[in-house]
C-alpha cells in the first residue's frame, strides 16, 4: 500500500514549488462498441486527445518530459504500442512514451506514476492518461474459442462471441477464468442486494448522465479534435455510449444468466472506446508556465484483496485513504467510484454511508461505457469537472481490477 500526501497552496496562494498539480484534464467522448470510433485504433484516441489538449493549453511538445498511458486491449500484430502512440502524436524523440497495463486501473496506475515521478524530481511535466478501442481488438475471438466448454456457458449473458471474447480478454484471469462478473454475483449475495436495487441503481445512472448531456455539463471536458497526421475529425461531442432511458427500459426485462441470476446487460457496465487525459505537473512548472492549477492530487492508497472478493476491494481503499488523511465520509464533497456492475456501487455507498447525491453525480461507468485502459483517468476528469462546476472541494476517485488491486485517490479541486 502506497500512501502519499501534499501540503496545498502556501498562504500567499502559490502553489507549493514541491507539490503535485494538474493543469489540465480533458477527455473524448466516449463511443459505443463498433460505434463512432470503430475505425480508430486506440494510438490514434490517445495522440489526438493530446494534441488538442496541448493546443488547447498552449504547451509545446519541449516541455514534455514523459507520457503515461493505460491500455489493456491491444491488436495482436502490435508489440508496442507506446511506439504507436509516440509515432501518431509526434513526439520529439526525446519524450519516453510508456503503456501501463493493470486492467481497469491501467489509466490511475498511469497518473500514480507520473506523480511519482514529479515527486521524486525526475520529471517536472507528465503527460497521463489512457486510450482503449474494444472495437479494434482483434484477440477477443480467438481467446473465447481456446476457452473450455464450462466457461463459454458461464458468460453467456454476452449476446455475441465478440463480447464474450472481450469478458475472457479484458475481465478474466486467463486462463485461470477467474470471471468477475461470478465475484460480483457472490458479492451482491453477501451484501444482499438483490436485482431490483441493482436495475434501480443502473437507470438512476442513466438518468444522471442524460440530464448532464442535456444541460451540456460535458462540454469543457471534451474536446473535439482533428486526426494529427490527417486533417479530419476523428470524434464527436456526441457521446455514443450513453444509453437511453427507451432502450435501457426492455433491458431490465433482461432475464438472468443462470451463474449471475441478478448482474445482467442491463445493470453492468459496456465495452467502450474512448480516451482521457491529464497534464501533471509540479507547483515549481505550474510557476514557470503561468498555468493556474484546477486540481491537486491530495493523496492515494493502492491495496489487495482476495481475487474472491474483489467487490470489497474499493471500500477497503477508501477506508485506508480516510485514515491516512484524517478524512472521513462528512468531509469529501463528490465520489466517483467506478461501476462496473450497480451492486457495486450500492454495497459501497452502505457500507461507508456515503450520501448517494454525492455519488457518480453525473452518471458511472454503466452509463458511460468502459473505455477500460481509459476509465480511471475519465473518472478522474469527471470528478475535477464536477467539483469544479459545483464549487465544491475535495473528492476521492477509487477503482479495482479483477487482479485484486485497489486504489483510491483524492483530489482537491480549485
Amino acid at each position: 500500500m502506497d500512501i502519499i500526501a501534499g501540503t496545498k497552496f502556501n498562504m500567499l496562494g502559490v502553489p507549493c514549488p514541491d507539490d503535485v498539480y494538474i493543469i489540465g484534464a480533458y477527455r473524448t467522448a466516449v463511443g459505443s462498441m463498433n460505434g463512432q470510433f470503430k475505425s480508430y485504433g486506440a494510438h490514434k484516441l490517445g495522440a489526438g486527445l493530446i494534441r488538442g489538449a496541448l493546443s488547447k493549453l498552449g504547451i509545446t511538445d519541449d516541455l514534455i518530459d514523459k507520457v503515461y498511458m493505460g491500455q489493456v486491449l491491444k491488436s495482436e500484430n502490435v508489440e508496442n504500442p507506446a511506439e504507436l502512440l509516440h509515432k501518431e502524436a509526434d513526439f520529439p524523440a526525446s519524450v519516453p512514451s510508456y503503456i501501463l497495463k493493470h486492467d481497469c486501473a491501467s489509466s490511475l496506475k498511469a497518473l500514480i506514476r507520473g506523480y511519482k515521478d514529479i515527486k521524486c524530481n525526475v520529471a517536472q511535466f507528465v503527460i497521463c492518461g489512457g486510450q482503449e478501442s474494444s472495437s479494434q481488438f482483434p484477440c477477443n475471438f480467438k481467446l473465447y474459442e481456446n476457452s473450455n466448454e464450462a466457461y463459454k456457458k458461464e458468460i453467456a449473458i454476452f449476446d455475441t462471441p465478440v463480447k464474450k471474447g472481450l469478458v475472457v480478454g479484458g475481465l478474466t484471469e486467463y486462463p485461470a477464468e477467474i470471471n468477475h462478473l461470478k465475484e460480483g454475483e457472490q458479492f451482491s449475495y453477501v451484501h444482499k442486494i438483490d436485482r431490483v436495487s441493482q436495475d434501480e441503481q443502473s437507470m438512476e445512472s442513466i438518468e444522471r448522465s442524460l440530464k448532464a448531456l442535456n444541460d451540456k455539463v460535458f462540454e469543457e471536458q471534451i474536446i473535439a479534435f482533428n486526426n494529427v497526421t490527417k486533417d479530419e475529425t476523428i470524434v464527436s461531442r456526441v457521446n455514443e455510449s450513453y444509453r437511453t432511458i427507451s432502450s435501457c427500459l426492455p433491458l431490465l426485462k433482461v432475464h438472468p444468466n443462470y451463474l449471475t441470476p441478478t448482474i445482467t446487460s442491463s445493470n453492468s457496465a459496456q465495452y467502450a472506446d474512448g480516451a482521457a487525459v491529464l497534464f501533471v505537473c509540479s507547483g515549481r512548472s505550474s510557476l514557470a508556465f503561468l498555468k493556474q492549477p484546477i486540481a491537486r492530487i491530495v493523496g492515494f492508497v493502492e491495496v489487495s484483496v482476495s481475487l474472491h472478493d474483489l467487490g470489497n476491494g474499493q471500500i477497503t481503499a477508501i477506508r485506508k485513504l480516510f485514515r491516512a488523511l484524517h478524512w472521513n465520509t462528512n468531509t469529501v464533497d463528490l465520489y466517483e467510484i467506478y461501476e462496473p456492475y450497480a451492486a457495486q456501487t450500492v454495497a459501497i455507498m452502505q457500507a461507508l454511508q456515503i450520501n448517494p447525491f454525492r455519488v457518480n453525480v453525473t452518471g458511472g461507468t454503466i452509463a458511460f461505457g468502459n473505455p477500460i485502459g481509459a476509465t480511471g483517468a475519465r473518472m478522474v476528469v469527471t470528478l475535477i469537472h464536477n467539483l469544479r462546476r459545483l464549487g465544491l472541494t475535495k473528492g476521492i476517485v477509487s477503482m479495482y481490477t479483477p487482479a485484486g488491486l485497489a486504489i483510491a485517490m483524492a483530489i482537491e479541486a480549485y
